[in-house]
């Protein structure tokens, strides 16, 4: 039990790497049949890590050695939500259809908010919009039935993605701060650096980059080993045209995730604005090695090898069309450094739900 209440603790302070330390201590000496709740955190923080192949299975082995249905059924649910994601959606959907069985038969109220929840994160990634937004819905009248404030905020956390996925950012907006509300007032660190981002998200879109800029911030604070938050930064910096600063968080994108190729071609394009061309080309090149098909990266450090007059290196990243020195282009076939890939986590049309 210390182990177990330790992990959680760290986990709800957004230290998942020594949360999951603590977990796989506490399996090391606690008995099959005293591991339950132990391994089913393990795949929530495995989950959490993105290690989705690894979250199931310690899901599915935290369902082995549930005592009851209904430490079942909250294995299950996990399970789901990793098959979710691994767009195994037909065994995801069984799944759930099996937890809300067991859900129904013994009045689990958040758990079948769980079940909703997941469902509409399917939905979510298949297109569906109005199932998307339904299933959400469900969601929160079970989360306010059980009484339970964070399975609430997680729902109010659906139905913001719900909406956002329908382009409705003022419902969406809406939805983020109520969920942020309950998540600042009760301490949910995990749901509050998660929804963060999203919700500064909708803010860039609606070009309010200053409370963009402050929510990231935050989401950084609250979350300092994260890249994307970091990245996010970076982007929405860029956009207000605080290069220096822009630069730094991109920097620190990188240094936690150095295969992070969007991270490394917007660090480029922000060290090329601040003049500093040998390490724009640097990070531009990185970025094209990372992901050889990642046409803006070399777009962009052609477009350098072309103002040094290296035309046969900006050929080699752009053979087609024909390249010439920039000065007699009357149409520039290399586009100029600047990112448009600009995958925020907002992902959760490339952005996938927050937690």
């Amino acid at each position: 039990d210390a182990y177990l209440h330790a992990a959680r603790r760290e986990a709800e302070n957004y230290r998942p790497e020594r949360a999951l330390q603590l977990v796989r201590r506490g399996l090391e000496i606690a008995a099959d049949v005293d591991s339950f709740e132990l391994r089913n955190l393990e795949g929530d923080l495995l989950r959490s890590y993105g290690s989705i192949p690894e979250s199931i299975e310690a899901y599915r082995a935290a369902a082995a050695v549930a005592r009851d249905e209904v430490g079942r059924c909250a294995a299950m649910i996990g399970m789901a939500q990793g098959m979710a994601v691994t767009a195994a959606h037909r065994e995801a959907l069984e799944m759930l259809d099996a937890a809300s069985g067991i859900a129904d038969d013994h009045e689990l109220t958040q758990e079948q908010a769980r079940i909703c929840r997941t469902r509409g994160k399917i939905h979510f990634y298949r297109g569906q919009i109005d199932e998307c937004l339904e299933a959400n819905l469900r969601s929160l009248e079970h989360a306010r039935a059980s009484g339970s404030v964070e399975v609430e905020a997680r729902a109010l956390s659906g139905l913001a993605n719900a909406e956002y996925n329908r382009g409705r950012f003022i419902s969406a907006q809406s939805y983020f701060d109520q969920c942020l509300e309950l998540a600042r007032e009760h301490g949910f660190g995990r749901i509050l650096a998660a929804n963060l981002s999203m919700r500064s998200y909708v803010s860039g879109w609606q070009n309010d980059i200053d409370s963009a800029i402050a929510g990231y911030r935050e989401a950084t604070r609250l979350a300092p080993e994260d890249a994307v938050a970091w990245y996010n930064l970076g982007i929405a910096l860029d956009d207000s045209g605080a290069l220096a600063e822009a630069r730094d968080a991109f920097a620190r994108a990188v240094a936690l995730d150095p295969a992070h190729n969007l991270a490394w071609n917007n660090y480029g394009s922000t060290l090329n604005r601040l003049g500093d061309e040998d390490a724009a080309l640097a990070a531009y090149l990185r970025a094209a090695e990372i992901d050889p098909g990642h046409a803006e990266a070399q777009n962009n450090a052609a477009a350098i090898c072309i103002d040094r007059g290296e035309l046969d290196e900006a050929r080699r990243r752009q053979p087609t069309p024909p390249i010439q020195p920039r000065s007699s282009l009357s149409a520039c076939p290399v586009p100029a450094p600047h990112s448009s890939s600009r995958c925020l986590r907002a992902t959760r049309a490339c952005t996938a739900p927050a937690s």
